[in-house]
């Protein structure tokens, strides 16, 4: 009797225990839809930062904790004191994960070694929005999205970094090398359809409209193949090459792709940036579009811009740049491969492609900060004809992942940013939208209440700001 009297009072105090915890866990989320205007936050249950913060981002951690502890190679490379490193390295980021879905206070990162300006940057907002809550520690749900997800990726990088075997270590190249691997098929059909067409190219107006729009779009549907989104799981392309590429236009839905061709058509020697956002079949698409720039005189250089440092999963660091042209000649085994990659890296050698790192790329801050906190930047920018952001990351730094009205205006909604004309090329993986014609948003939501609660890049944006 005594013994099943301590089993109820034990059943009281956990169930209790729990409820407390659960209350603490969520006491900064409310049920209700972000407000206009305002950022978005995980804080928001109808939000897809919410499922990010709490369910998403953290698996991406677990995955990248199970790829290491299987890494043979690494193992065989250091010996057994790697071992070790690797079991430390795992119980900081299983810390990080357990914080994040937990909704626990940032920790303020390192401020000592090469990036120790930007870790003061993000202790900075970290102590900017301790005081905004009325001197309470900052968590993860209630500080806005973008600088709770950005501050994860520059933590987890943090971890590897202060190592010391492990401290120049892409805890993401297994997945994102499998994803390229993976996408095999469309990337050899694209990589055919350049070679035959490139004569064409010249031959008329028609022809050449037509493959510029055509190559976009590829470029613009590569940006389905997002690690971030799939929870950090390989992605296979299911991208084809051909007339089926028509039957997605009506997923777009803001398209100014007429207006973006008839801007860059018949200017010569002008320099267009590419803001890259996923490695693998996204930047092969990427690599495709630019070859056509080039060779049809649209651009007399790209400049490509990826991250200094592994960024949600699957962006371009410059390992990925530099090892996409080694993977598609040794792996693929193709001669139309060979060709088309032995024609790209001359565009590098002969300076016709460039790529660039900047560290303002993985900063928390949206870009309508970017002429204040790096002006260089910004100048470089302005100097040249049409700069293009990939993929849902860079959008959301574009409008300040603010949850805007839908009907405001891409141009509005970028607010101090317009260094020279701005292309945005995304399929809509986040809350945050602009530029939608009235009444589209509600006929959307109409048919699927949660395309952007749970979105899954199923719709795209291709958007045009011109310069003022």
């Amino acid at each position: 009797m005594i013994v099943l009297w301590l089993q109820v009072v034990w059943f009281i105090f956990f169930i209790t225990n729990v409820e407390v915890e659960c209350s603490k866990m969520f006491e900064h989320v409310v049920n209700s839809f972000p407000e206009i205007n305002k950022p978005l936050s995980a804080k928001y249950l109808q939000c897809s930062a919410y499922l990010t913060i709490k369910e998403r981002v953290p698996g991406i951690l677990q995955g990248a904790i199970d790829d290491l502890r299987n890494d043979e190679e690494i193992k065989s490379k250091y010996g057994e004191d790697v071992v070790k490193e690797i079991e430390t390295i795992v119980k900081q980021v299983e810390t990080l994960k357990n914080g994040m879905s937990n909704d626990h206070p940032f920790v303020e990162l390192t401020t000592s070694g090469s990036l120790s300006e930007e870790a003061a940057i993000f202790n900075k907002g970290i102590q900017k929005r301790q005081l905004e809550n009325s001197g309470n520690p900052a968590s993860w749900f209630q500080a806005e999205w973008l600088f709770a997800e950005c501050y994860c990726y520059f933590k987890l990088n943090e971890i590897f970094r202060t190592s010391e075997y492990l401290n120049e270590y892409d805890y993401f190249s297994k997945v994102k090398n499998e994803s390229l691997l993976a996408s095999k098929a469309p990337i050899l059909q694209l990589a055919k359809f350049i070679n035959e067409n490139r004569i064409k190219w010249a031959s008329t107006e028609e022809e050449k409209k037509q493959t510029f729009i055509f190559l976009l779009k590829c470029s613009l549907w590569g940006n389905k193949a997002d690690l971030s989104l799939s929870g950090g799981k390989t992605v296979a392309s299911d991208h084809t090459v051909g007339s089926e590429m028509s039957t997605l236009d009506q997923n777009i839905i803001a398209n100014d792709l007429e207006e973006v061709y008839e801007l860059l058509n018949n200017n010569e020697d002008q320099i267009i940036d590419i803001v890259l956002d996923n490695a693998g079949f996204e930047l092969f698409n990427d690599l495709c579009f630019a070859d056509f720039l080039v060779q049809a005189g649209f651009a007399k250089k790209v400049i490509f811009h990826g991250k200094p440092m592994p960024w949600f999963v699957s962006d371009v660091t410059p390992l990925d740049f530099s090892s996409i042209f080694e993977i598609l000649q040794n792996q693929f085994k193709s001669e139309q491969i060979d060709k088309l990659v032995n024609e790209w890296l001359n565009y590098l050698k002969n300076a016709q492609w460039i790529f660039k790192a900047e560290t303002f790329w993985i900063l928390p801050y949206d870009f309508s900060k970017m002429s204040t906190v790096n002006p260089k930047l910004y100048e470089e920018l302005s100097q040249n004809k049409l700069i293009i952001f990939k993929g849902d990351l860079n959008y959301r730094k574009l409008v300040g992942d603010i949850y805007w009205e839908p009907t405001t205006s891409f141009k509005t909604a970028l607010r101090e940013f317009d260094p020279t004309n701005v292309v945005a090329l995304r399929t809509v993986k986040a809350d945050c939208v602009a530029g939608l014609r009235e009444g589209l948003f509600e006929e959307m939501t109409q048919k699927n209440p949660n395309w952007l609660i749970k979105p899954t890049g199923e719709y795209a944006l291709l958007q045009l700001s011109k310069k003022k």
